[in-house]
């Protein structure tokens, strides 16, 4: 018998992942949430608000709720829950509170884990919450998009001088088809106006930015990469005094 070479036209099997996964064999179940739906999301700022919108979970304010404020999943406290970021733990350990936040144009899915976890989430008593970040394409591309309420009259702007920019590029590096990179970043400023109290100091900035570089071969994968966030906002406690004076302003 003399071998040969017979040729088949190729077999593609694909497989989807479902939203929710849940397995007679699993103690937990796994919400998992890919950036095009948070981009189809409405009033959604922050990886936050993602897991706030999932089944089990609620944002509250404290006061008169007996929680403090933050997320909570399953009726935890909002420090019981242990956040990721590319399996990076990010929670901070004077509140047990997120302590990074990523801008929504660099999420690649959003994972939320509930009920019993493995060892490796030890620190996590009711939820688990595990960001993955966007790795390059095979192909250079990018995005930019900008918004702002400064298009409408002043009347009739519920934020005065709300600007947001957000911009990502990806891509193969030149020849190196193994190496692939990732940047994106955020700008966001917005002024808070109330035509009847006018109240002072209750603007919001935010600054992120995140790069990631990953070599991929047949058999072996490596990322590194790294992302920094700046949050600073004003508030103002409202309240009379004997005297009729109301309110002081902080940073």
């Amino acid at each position: 018998l003399k071998s040969t070479i017979i040729e088949m036209e190729g077999t593609v099997v694909r497989g989807d992942r479902g939203l929710i996964q849940v397995r007679a064999d699993i103690t937990s179940t796994t919400k998992t949430v890919s950036t095009k739906e948070i981009e189809n999301m409405a009033g959604v700022r922050t990886y936050q608000d993602v897991v706030a919108g999932q089944s089990g979970a609620v944002e509250t304010a404290g006061g008169g709720s007996g929680y403090t404020s933050g997320i909570h999943i399953r009726g935890g406290r909002s420090n019981e829950i242990a956040y990721f970021v590319d399996g990076l733990s990010t929670q901070d350990q004077v509140t047990g509170t997120s302590g990074a936040n990523i801008n929504n144009n660099a999420i690649q899915e959003v994972m939320v884990i509930t009920g019993g976890f493995n060892a490796e989430y030890g620190s996590a008593m009711s939820g688990v919450v595990n960001v993955v970040t966007k790795s390059g394409s095979a192909k250079l591309e990018g995005m930019m998009r900008v918004r702002t309420d400064a298009v409408f009259p002043e009347e009739n702007q519920l934020f005065n001088g709300y600007n947001d920019l957000e911009a990502n590029l990806g891509g193969p590096i030149y020849k190196l088809t193994d190496f692939k990179f990732f940047l994106s970043g955020e700008i966001y400023r917005r002024q808070y106006s109330d035509e009847w109290l006018a109240l002072p100091h209750t603007e919001r900035e935010f600054y992120s930015g995140q790069a990631k570089l990953t070599m991929d071969k047949r058999m072996f994968k490596a990322s590194v990469g790294g992302f920094l966030s700046r949050t600073q906002s004003g508030t103002f406690d409202g309240g009379y005094d004997a005297k009729g004076s109301m309110g002081s302003a902080r940073y």
